[in-house]
């Protein structure tokens, strides 16, 4: 995870994220000393194609401010390849030469 601004040193990262629906995090720390950058360690691997969202709470940055509301929370999903069918379709518009 990449922050917008420096974060409080003192932050229990795996104590203020949380995945919904319900994914461990073993472990979280910050990447380098920008205190930017986050890397978590989660305690069983995400699944492709099913979609999470991880929420964000007690986390501020080094003046103290609290995430904002609208920013304290994320959707996403992994991909997973196509298959048979996935994709359907059903029209195709061309562009004819004009007859001359």
């Amino acid at each position: 995870m990449i922050f917008d601004e420096k974060l409080e040193e003192s932050t229990d990262i795996a104590g203020s994220l949380y995945f919904e629906p319900a994914v461990s995090i073993a472990k979280g720390y910050f990447t380098n000393r920008s205190l930017r950058e986050i890397l978590l360690v989660l305690g069983s691997p995400l699944k492709g194609g099913q979609p999470y969202t991880l929420f964000a709470q007690n986390i501020r940055d080094c003046a103290g401010n609290p995430v904002q509301t609208g920013n304290s929370q994320v959707l996403f999903a992994l991909p997973e390849p196509a298959d048979s069918l996935d994709v359907l379709v059903n029209e195709v518009l061309f562009n004819r030469a004009p007859k001359v």
